[in-house]
């Protein structure tokens, strides 16, 4: 290749790399488009809100959805948790209510032990106030108390938290919310007649007689 065709060579290269740059400024840039039909997105969620209502109260009494949101710090550490009774476990009238006595024999305690043993797994489940959907189960009260928990109820517990729970009867494991092992039932009280109440004048009286029940260790 002679000097004169070199040359020519770098000059067609300018050329087209000249040529490339103009086309490259004579094409369009994208330009926004207008939705013909206004969009409504929802507002922002008011996430302070609900971190207000479902805080700690000034008495120390937590909610189920702050319980969960914070498992780290309150697991396995004694808890105090106020909430709605979503659903509550089968009730055994064997178990959860006084029994007669009557004097059986030995192979029909056998029977009975047996079918009782059946019904020991009572529980209920706890959501907070707002409704929140994050649930806890609450277990290890005196099956006394079973029958008279009801759905929508509010339920005062004092407790253990914790991933599982023994209770000596059965074993309880939760999906990722935990469990409440009750040692308190709060502003409610049952005796061994299987009278229950809510009234604080009449829960003061029972234990000062010794009668209130307790919860099941």
């Amino acid at each position: 290749m002679t000097k004169g065709d070199l040359i020519a060579c770098v000059l067609a290269g300018c050329f087209v790399f000249v040529g490339c740059a103009q086309e490259r400024e004579k094409t369009p840039l994208h330009e926004q488009v207008v939705a013909k039909h206004k969009v409504d997105l929802p507002e922002r969620p008011d996430f302070d809100s609900v971190l207000s209502k479902s805080a700690p109260k000034k008495d120390g009494i937590l909610s189920t959805w702050w319980l969960v949101h914070n498992q780290k710090d309150y697991l396995d550490k004694e808890v105090h948790v106020r909430g709605v009774i979503t659903s509550v476990s089968e009730d055994c009238p064997l178990y959860t209510g006084p029994r007669k006595r009557v004097r059986k024999s030995r192979h029909d305690e056998a029977d009975e032990e047996a079918s009782t043993r059946k019904c020991r797994g009572l529980s209920v489940v706890i959501d907070s106030p707002e409704h929140s959907n994050k649930l806890v189960e609450v277990i290890g009260y005196h099956p006394f108390y079973h029958p008279h928990l009801k759905p929508g109820m509010t339920l005062d517990v004092t407790g253990k938290y914790v991933l599982f729970g023994n209770d000596a009867f059965s074993t309880f494991i939760a999906y990722r919310n935990g469990l409440i092992v009750a040692s308190e039932l709060h502003g409610m009280g049952v005796d061994r007649t299987g009278y229950f109440t809510t009234n604080m004048t009449e829960i003061s009286n029972m234990i000062a007689k010794g009668e209130l029940l307790g919860m099941r260790k």
